[in-house]
C-alpha cells in the first residue's frame, strides 16, 4: 500500500495535543531561555497562513458585495464566505486503496436581493452514486472522468422564510471542452406529531456532457436529548443516460459528546433497478468528529463494515480517516 496512512498520523499527533489550548512545547537552549519548538513553530506559521487566506476570501467577497449592492450596500450584513481543504484517507479489505484531497469554496454576498453566491467545488457528486455520496467517497478516482471535475458558477437562493426554498446554480465544468450546467432545488422543513420533523429536498440537474438526473429525498428526525438526533433517511435518484434508477435507505443517531465532539452511528441499505430490482449493499459505520484547533481544524475518523453486492455480501471492512480545514472570517463550520 503506497498511500498508507497519510491523515492518519498527522490527526493522531493533532488530536494528542491540546490544540484548543496555546501549545506549551517549549525547548531549552543552553541559554536558559524557554524558546518555542519546531513543531510549535511550524504550527503558528500554518495558523499565520490560514488567518491570512481567511481574511482575502472575506475581503474579495466584501469588494464582490459592495459592487454589486452599490448604492443599498450595508457593510454591517456579515458575510459567510469559506474555504475548505478536505484531505481523506480510505484503507479497506475489499478495495484498492483511496487518497484524494478536494477544495470547495463559496463568496456569499449577503447584500444582494436574491442571496447571490459564487462557488467553486473540487467534488461534485451529482452523478455519484447514492451510497457513495452518503459516505463521502470519491467514485470518480475509479472511473475514466476523474479529470477535469472542478466546477464554478452562480448560485440563486430564494428566500429561508417562506415554507419552500428554491436554489437555482449555473455554472461550468473547468475542462476542455467547458461543460456547463444547471441545477435546481427546492427545500421544504415541516413540524410532524409530537417532536418529529421532516425535511424534503427536491433537486434536478443537467450537464451537457451526461444529460439530467432528478432525486427526491424525504427523511424524518425527532430529537432524542438536547443535543442528541434520531434520523430516517430516504431518497431515489434516476440518471437519464443510464435510465437507472436508485435508492437509499439508512438509522442513523447523531450523539453530541461535548463542544469538541461527535459521535453518528448508522445503518444504511441501497438498491437499485437495473439489471433489475435488487440490493446493491448494505453497511454499518460510526463517525467520530472532533474539533482539533479552535474552530477551523476538524478531523474524522470513520470504521465500517459493509456487505456489498459486488463481492457476493462478503463482509467487507474499511476505515476512513479525514481533515477538513475551513478558511473563513465568519463561517462557522456544522
Amino acid at each position: 500500500m503506497q498511500l498508507t496512512f497519510y491523515c492518519l498520523p498527522l490527526f493522531l499527533l493533532l488530536s494528542g495535543l491540546s490544540l484548543s489550548q496555546p501549545m506549551n512545547i517549549t525547548t531549552t537552549p543552553s541559554t536558559g531561555n524557554n524558546q518555542p519548538s519546531v513543531l510549535q513553530t511550524s504550527f503558528n506559521w500554518i495558523e499565520e497562513q490560514r488567518d491570512y487566506i481567511s481574511s482575502y476570501v472575506s475581503s474579495t467577497a466584501t469588494s464582490l458585495d459592495e459592487y454589486i449592492a452599490r448604492d443599498s450596500f450595508d457593510s454591517s450584513m456579515m458575510n459567510e464566505s469559506y474555504l475548505r481543504m478536505r484531505i481523506s484517507q480510505s484503507i479497506s479489505t475489499g478495495y484498492d486503496e483511496n487518497f484524494d484531497i478536494s477544495i470547495k469554496g463559496r463568496l456569499d454576498v449577503p447584500n444582494s436581493r436574491h442571496r447571490l453566491q459564487l462557488f467553486i467545488d473540487s467534488e461534485p457528486n451529482d452523478f455519484d452514486s447514492i451510497s457513495d455520496r452518503r459516505r463521502d467517497l470519491d467514485s470518480s478516482n475509479t472511473s475514466n472522468d476523474s479529470n477535469g471535475n472542478t466546477v464554478a458558477g452562480l448560485s440563486f437562493w430564494g428566500s429561508t422564510k417562506k415554507i419552500w426554498q428554491p436554489n437555482l446554480s449555473l455554472g461550468v465544468r473547468l475542462r476542455l471542452p467547458l461543460d456547463p450546467y444547471i441545477k435546481g432545488k427546492v427545500r421544504r422543513y415541516g413540524n410532524l406529531p409530537g417532536l418529529w420533523q421532516s425535511r424534503f429536498v427536491q433537486s434536478i440537474s443537467h450537464y451537457d456532457s451526461k444529460g439530467w438526473r432528478a432525486s427526491t429525498e424525504y427523511d424524518v428526525y425527532r430529537p432524542i436529548a438536547i443535543d442528541d438526533i434520531f434520523r430516517i433517511s430516504n431518497e431515489a435518484q434516476y440518471i437519464n443516460s443510464t435510465k437507472s434508477w436508485e435508492f437509499y435507505h439508512s438509522y442513523s443517531y447523531y450523539q453530541h459528546i461535548n463542544k469538541r465532539e461527535s459521535l453518528q452511528y448508522s445503518f444504511s441499505v441501497a438498491g437499485s433497478n437495473r439489471p433489475n430490482p435488487q440490493v446493491i449493499g448494505y453497511w454499518a459505520r460510526i463517525e467520530w468528529r472532533k474539533q482539533l484547533h479552535k474552530n477551523w481544524l476538524f478531523g474524522k475518523i470513520s470504521p465500517e463494515i459493509s456487505f456489498p453486492r459486488d463481492r457476493g455480501f462478503s463482509d467487507t471492512y474499511a476505515i476512513f480517516f479525514e481533515l477538513e480545514a475551513f478558511f473563513s472570517d465568519h463561517y462557522t463550520p456544522r
